[in-house]
């Protein structure tokens, strides 16, 4: 018997090393790379709340957020809008980056988390398989918990209207923020179609005529 718990003490204390000489190589193949902003705005009625996902580039190249090729120390925002874009329903890039600047919009809500090179790949993919459209029920919060769920492993729960999404991000500390980038006119996107046949297109000058 003494032999047997002696040979388990010892099978458990090799793999304790493996795994603690493994973690480095581990971490070095999947470093941090970005952090993840998932974001609601009140303006003051259900119908002009939003919410939305924002990137930071936290590392030293340049990474991939959906289509977009975000620079190092850059940022950029994703989100869903409907009739209030010229270019149609469906996945708009840096919209909210550009426009909040250009009205001098503040005072979202939001919580972050720093993700890794994998996470951010999870997050790409949830954005470029996701229906590229905007109903009721598949709208904007639905977008921006998805894919922050996907890149953090988070279960928050799309309940329609942002006021709702603003209470579960102010539970969980969430707080005034970010300040984002502000991009130029010419990197601002609407993603058409998904998957292997989306594409970029930047958008025409009345899709920035207006607020988020």
């Amino acid at each position: 018997m003494k032999k047997a718990f002696k040979s388990i003490v010892s099978i458990i204390m090799v793999a304790a090393i493996v795994f603690t000489l493994a973690a480095p190589s581990l971490a070095a193949n999947d470093p941090v790379v970005a952090r993840i902003y998932v974001i609601t705005y009140l303006e003051g009625t259900s119908w002009t709340d939003h919410a939305w996902v924002y990137f930071e580039n936290l590392s030293e190249n340049s990474v991939k957020v959906g289509l977009y090729n975000l620079p190092a120390g850059e940022g950029v925002s994703v989100g869903c809008f409907a009739a209030s874009r010229d270019d149609g329903y469906g996945i708009y890039y840096n919209i909210e980056s550009y426009c909040a600047d250009k009205y001098g919009q503040t005072g979202w809500v939001s919580i972050s988390k720093d993700i890794t090179k994998s996470q951010l790949q999870k997050a790409t993919d949830k954005i470029l398989s996701i229906r590229n459209g905007w109903d009721f029920i598949f709208n904007c919060m639905y977008f921006a918990f998805s894919v922050w769920n996907a890149a953090t492993g988070d279960n928050l729960v799309s309940l329609v209207f942002p006021v709702f999404g603003q209470l579960m991000l102010k539970a969980r500390g969430g707080r005034k923020g970010p300040q984002m980038f502000v991009p130029e006119k010419t990197k601002v996107y609407r993603q058409k179609g998904r998957g292997n046949n989306a594409y970029l297109m930047i958008v025409s000058e009345k899709s920035l005529n207006k607020a988020i």
